[in-house]
């Protein structure tokens, strides 16, 4: 008898911490706290170029941004143009304009001399943020590390 009792207890206390766990997922609307957040319509759907990329020790100017490109897809999904190979990767939105890209795969072609295949991937990955300027895509690394800037593909 004595048994039962603490398996009802037992029970009672795991309920009660799951009901716990359950309304600290949610905010005061009932929404999830980790439900996905999306990137504005803007954003979503365009190929976005590579312009280049200004960090507090470099600058580079890309000489043909459509060789370097990204597309962002409502699902969390992107497409990229990484020179002379294809890409892509997955990317989660959070509040306030954050922004986490990873991981990224291509296609393994060896691209010319002078490529910034690598920059640009590598950048990529180390996204922070986002916001529009001008009918331009900026992207932000953390702590002002640097910047990437993209127009709308024509």
């Amino acid at each position: 008898m004595a048994f039962i009792l603490v398996k009802r207890r037992h029970a009672a206390i795991i309920a009660a911490c799951l009901m716990g766990l359950g309304l600290s997922q949610a905010h005061g609307d009932g929404k999830a706290a980790d439900a996905a957040l999306s990137l504005p319509p803007e954003i979503v759907g365009v190929t976005w170029e590579w312009l280049g990329l200004q960090t507090p020790k470099d600058q580079i100017e890309v000489a043909d941004p459509a060789s370097y490109s990204v597309t962002f897809a409502e699902d969390g999904s992107m497409a990229l143009q990484v020179d002379c190979n294809r890409g892509f990767g997955r990317y989660t939105v959070s509040a306030d304009s954050r922004i986490s890209i990873k991981p990224i795969g291509a296609t393994r072609m060896m691209c010319p001399e002078g490529s910034l295949d690598q920059q640009f991937a590598i950048n990529l990955e180390r996204v922070g943020s986002f916001f529009l300027l001008d009918g331009e895509l900026l992207l932000e690394q953390p702590f002002d590390s640097g910047t990437m800037r993209f127009r709308a593909a024509d």
